[in-house]
């Protein structure tokens, strides 16, 4: 026993010497690590924002044309997979895009999100604007539909204010009728058709984390294995040499 490994407690001092003497084994994780990591975030494309936005419209009483839950399903379960499709068939490679399609909350609008490198920014430009057109021609049917079912009523109450006295009109509806072409014309002016806001803004700076984090990262990070390796394999060096030292382990 009294030839085993002797259990003392290291300084400060003996960690230095360590770390001097396992210098080389290090530096060579060190740089090792780092040169992988320098070359994987070079390498790297950085991803940057894409962003589209459609403002849907709206009726005189404040109601949408088509609530943004449901034309986000649509362009989620409709438009997306119809604009995939087109794209697969011309080539153009739309199926490696992801995108996010959302309503925020009390926005009255449909978001359009991608994250890709400049390398794919024509075709991602492509699918953004396929959207916003599918999503334009439905807000301008519901648009133009509701405005002709304004159009046609308030046309029928003009046909009676302008008819003869022995026509359906009388002087006890004409309130009413005043009353309701009022209403209508108050609901022509107060439509609001759907609009798109922006198609496909790219952010000024990719997106995540920059690489001067990420490279800090690396050297924290190839710091810390070096020194495991450097303490690990002095700590084998040690173990190594005392078995050759103990004749119970063969000398």
């Amino acid at each position: 026993m009294s030839d085993s490994v002797d259990a003392q407690p290291l300084s400060l001092i003996d960690l230095v010497k360590i770390l001097y003497f396992r210098r080389y084994v290090f530096l060579g994780v060190f740089g090792l690590i780092m040169l992988l990591g320098i070359w994987y975030v070079m390498s790297k494309d950085g991803a940057y924002q894409y962003s589209s936005y459609y403002s849907l419209g709206l009726l005189a009483d404040g109601e949408y044309l088509e609530s943004p839950k449901t034309m986000e399903l649509r362009v989620k379960e409709i438009g997306y997979p119809a604009v995939l499709e087109g794209q697969r068939s011309s080539g153009d490679g739309a199926a490696n895009i992801d995108i996010v399609i959302d309503a925020p909350p009390n926005s009255g609008m449909v978001r359009i999100v991608t994250f890709a490198p400049e390398s794919i920014e024509e075709e991602v430009v492509e699918v953004h604007k396929a959207l916003i057109t599918f999503i334009d021609s439905r807000q301008t049917k519901r648009y133009e539909h509701q405005k002709e079912e304004y159009e046609t009523e308030l046309k029928s109450v003009l046909n009676v204010l302008n008819s003869e006295p022995s026509g359906p009109f009388n002087s006890a509806s004409l309130p009413v009728l005043l009353q309701k072409k009022a209403e209508l014309e108050r609901s022509l002016r107060s439509m609001v058709p759907g609009e798109a806001i922006v198609i496909a803004r790219v952010s000024d700076k990719p997106a995540g984390l920059s690489k001067v984090i990420i490279v800090l990262g690396l050297l924290i990070l190839s710091t810390v294995f070096g020194l495991i390796i450097a303490y690990l394999a002095e700590f084998l060096a040690v173990v190594r040499d005392s078995l050759k030292r103990d004749s119970r382990y063969g000398g």
